[in-house]
């Protein structure tokens, strides 16, 4: 039984956002991607200040998709008419929006494991 509900969940699709080419929340964080908005909602006011400090120490190009992330501007959009990271940032490719965004994610995944004895 359990095998026949795993087999069932991988053969479900992927689903994307609508009107864009992002996939859903639910897959971004299979994959294991953060939720900056939640995390900076923690109960924890230290962490919420070291989430902060992590952001604030990104590389500028890492940082300002982060920001753009946290304003929910999509990464790209089959719509013309809609504000994307990939535009603002003038980039030709959301790749390398999703490449930003994935080191700024491992950026600041290692500023919040070091010094709580996960180095």
């Amino acid at each position: 039984m359990h095998r026949a509900k795993k087999h069932a969940w991988r053969t479900l699709p992927i689903e994307d956002e609508e009107n864009s080419n992002e996939p859903s929340l639910a897959v971004e964080r299979a994959v294991g991607s953060l939720d900056l908005r939640e995390e900076l909602l923690s109960d924890d006011p230290f962490y919420r200040s070291r989430i902060a400090a992590a952001i604030i120490a990104l590389p500028d190009k890492n940082r300002r998709v982060i920001e753009l992330i946290m304003r929910e501007i999509p990464i790209d959009s089959s719509d013309d008419s809609v504000m994307t990271i990939r535009k603002v940032i003038g980039v030709k490719s959301e790749k390398t929006v999703r490449n930003r965004r994935d080191e700024a994610y491992q950026m600041i995944r290692k500023a919040l494991s070091n010094g709580d004895g996960h180095d």
